[in-house]
């Protein structure tokens, strides 16, 4: 049997905390290029989806307003869903278009 002695298990944590330090860098590295990759993906798919969102909002809240130009009586439901969807689009999407103008029309704000 060997004796293992003090300044091998020093040498030994030593090499050990030195490999885990490459490690943890070699880690970060791979994280960061992983992240910047992602992010290249990541932002055209979320302007889609604002883009698509935006659309969405405006298409809904035009009929609604233009129904109730032309007397349509809506729902409680339907007024509260429109409020809603018109706060979405305004402070969430921060869109501020035409829908703006005829909001203020419809209900005279």
């Amino acid at each position: 049997m060997s004796n293992i002695t003090i300044s091998q298990i020093i040498t030994f944590i030593i090499a050990l905390a030195g490999f885990i330090g490459a490690l943890s860098t070699i880690c970060s590295v791979i994280k960061k290029s992983i992240d910047k990759g992602l992010d290249k993906i990541q932002v055209p798919f979320y302007d889609k989806i604002n883009k698509m969102d935006i659309m969405q909002c405006r298409i809904f809240l035009i009929n609604h307003l233009e129904e109730k130009l032309r007397g349509v009586n809506k729902s409680e439901y339907e007024e509260v869903l429109a409020h809603e969807i018109y706060e979405h689009y305004t402070n969430d999407l921060k869109s501020n278009s035409y829908v703006h103008d005829l909001w203020n029309k419809v209900y005279k704000i």
